[in-house]
């Protein structure tokens, strides 16, 4: 696992050095911020959210092609289900999360009213690290030893899309599909490029 992590951040060095000193636009980065909802046990997507913010690099692959990757610290995602978990108040559930997500992109360029607008379609698969979590009743006691988690990594697929509002600024939306559970993380995030 350290290892992996070593080697996607010498990666991500590499494309951010390319990116910031290189004479050419074929790459990018950026950081990325906002808000992932789940449901979890609940009836409503809204019902569970916490933060998804880190950073993004993009590799050019041709006109309407990339390749990118992105470090996130991602809260409250519905990546992994415990083992056992006693009944809680999921307002009360905090879930870290180490995410990786590595997808193609497609950019989309149109001419509306003689103004170019882009978007970017994107599909792929991340990795999710279960870093830390914790959980009080309602009581507001710590009870984050009930919780039991045999797996704490997963690959889970995702879908996107970014609409660019200007060449720095877009708004994202991104989906985990889930493998093993019913209901899906979604993502809603600004994207801000160097």
């Amino acid at each position: 696992m350290k290892e992996l992590i070593k080697q996607l951040c010498f990666f991500v060095y590499l494309l951010f050095s390319s990116s910031l000193f290189g004479q050419t636009q074929r790459f990018e980065a950026g950081i990325i911020g906002g808000l992932n909802f789940s449901a979890l046990e609940g009836e409503d997507l809204t019902d569970y959210a916490g933060i998804n913010l880190g950073i993004f690099s993009t590799a050019k692959l041709s006109e309407k092609y990339k390749i990118g990757i992105e470090f996130l610290f991602s809260q409250n995602g519905e990546y992994l289900i415990p083992s056992f978990y006693p009944k809680v108040a999921y307002s009360q559930l905090r879930l870290n999360h180490l995410e990786i997500p590595i997808h193609l992109n497609r950019v989309v360029t149109t001419t509306r009213n003689g103004r170019q607008q882009r978007a970017t379609f994107n599909v792929g698969v991340a990795y999710i690290h279960l870093l830390n979590y914790k959980a009080k009743d309602l009581e507001k006691k710590d009870i984050s030893n009930q919780f039991i988690y045999n797996k704490r990594n997963a690959l889970m697929p995702q879908v996107g899309m970014i609409y660019h509002f200007s060449k720095k600024f877009g708004f994202n939306l991104k989906a985990t599909i889930p493998v093993s559970v019913e209901d899906w993380t979604v993502a809603v995030r600004m994207v801000y490029t160097f």
